[in-house]
C-alpha cells in the first residue's frame, strides 16, 4: 500500500514539474523568436519585448513545437516504408538463392532419374518437379509484387515529404532517420530525436528567416489613425511600430476602431520555403 502511496504522490509532483518545465521552455522558445522579429525589424528587443504579454511569447513557442510536432507522423512513416523496402529487397535477394538451389536440385534430380529409373517414379517425380516449380514462381512473383509496393510507397511518401517539408526539414529528418536506423534506438528515444531534430531545424528557420509582423491600423477616439506593426494587441493597449525604430502604445479605451492584416509582400524565406508554396 505504501509503495502505490509513493508512486502517486511522485506522479502527483512530476506532472506539474513537468508542465512548468514545458511552459518555461515554450516562453523561451517564443521569446527568442520574437526577439529575432523584433530586431530583424529594426527594433531593441530589450526595450520592447517587455511589453509582449507572457501568454503571447508562450503562445509563439508552442506554435513551432507544433510545426515540428506535425511533421513526425510523416517522418516516420517515410522511414518505415524505407526499411520495409530495404527489408523485402533483402528478401527478394535470399529467395532467389533459395529458388537458384531448388532449380539445381531438380537438374541433379532429372539426371538421376534418367540414368534408368522406372516408369512409375519417373512421373511421380516428375509430377513433384513441377508442383515445385509452380509454387517457386509464384513465390517469386509474390516477393517481386510486395517490393514494387514498398517501393512506389516509399517513394510516394519521399515525394509528399519533399513538398510539405522545408530544406532544414528536410536535412533534420535525414539525420534522425540515419541516427535511428544506425543506433536502433527504442521507441520513446526515436520519437524524442526526430521531434527535436524537426524543432531544431524550425527554430533555425524562423531564427534566419523571421516572418513579418503584421500590420495594424488603429483610429483613437480623437479620430487619429495610427499604422504600422503589430509588437503586441493586450486588454489594456495596442503596441504599434510607427518607424524609426518607436514603438507607440494605444491604450485601448482609446481606441475606436482597429484592424490587423498580414503583410501582402512577405520577404523570400530560403530556408523556411517548401516545394508546395511554390504551386500556383
Amino acid at each position: 500500500m505504501s509503495a502505490d502511496i509513493n508512486a502517486a504522490l511522485r506522479w502527483a509532483l512530476m506532472v506539474p514539474l513537468f508542465g512548468i518545465l514545458a511552459i518555461g521552455l515554450f516562453y523561451a522558445i517564443g521569446a527568442g523568436l520574437k526577439a529575432g522579429q523584433l530586431r530583424d525589424s529594426g527594433l531593441s528587443p530589450a526595450d520592447v519585448l517587455p511589453v509582449v504579454p507572457f501568454a503571447q511569447l508562450v503562445a509563439v513557442g508552442v506554435d513551432a513545437a507544433l510545426a515540428a510536432l506535425t511533421m513526425v507522423p510523416l517522418v516516420l512513416l517515410v522511414a518505415w516504408l524505407l526499411r520495409l523496402t530495404l527489408h523485402e529487397s533483402g528478401r527478394k535477394r535470399s529467395v532467389d538463392d533459395v529458388v537458384e538451389r531448388l532449380v539445381t536440385d531438380h537438374v541433379q534430380l532429372r539426371q538421376e532419374l534418367e540414368r534408368g529409373p522406372s516408369a512409375e517414379a519417373a512421373e511421380h517425380y516428375e509430377r513433384r518437379l513441377r508442383r515445385l516449380d509452380r509454387r517457386a514462381e509464384r513465390t517469386r512473383v509474390s516477393v517481386a509484387r510486395r517490393r514494387w509496393i514498398a517501393v512506389g510507397a516509399t517513394a510516394a511518401g519521399g515525394l509528399v515529404l519533399a513538398f510539405a517539408a522545408t530544406p532544414a526539414a528536410l536535412v533534420a529528418a535525414a539525420a534522425s532517420v540515419w541516427l535511428i536506423s544506425r543506433y536502433r534506438w527504442h521507441t520513446g528515444f526515436a520519437l524524442t530525436a526526430v521531434f527535436g531534430g524537426l524543432l531544431l531545424a524550425v527554430l533555425v528557420e524562423r531564427s534566419v528567416s523571421p516572418p513579418p509582423i503584421p500590420a495594424a491600423s488603429v483610429r483613437t477616439m480623437q479620430g487619429q489613425l495610427i499604422e504600422g506593426g503589430l509588437i503586441a494587441a493586450t486588454p489594456r493597449a495596442w503596441y504599434v511600430d510607427v518607424g524609426d525604430g518607436r514603438v507607440r502604445g494605444v491604450p485601448s479605451v482609446r481606441i475606436a476602431r482597429s484592424s490587423v492584416r498580414p503583410q501582402e509582400h512577405p520577404r523570400p524565406r530560403p530556408l523556411g520555403s517548401r516545394l508546395l508554396d511554390l504551386l500556383p
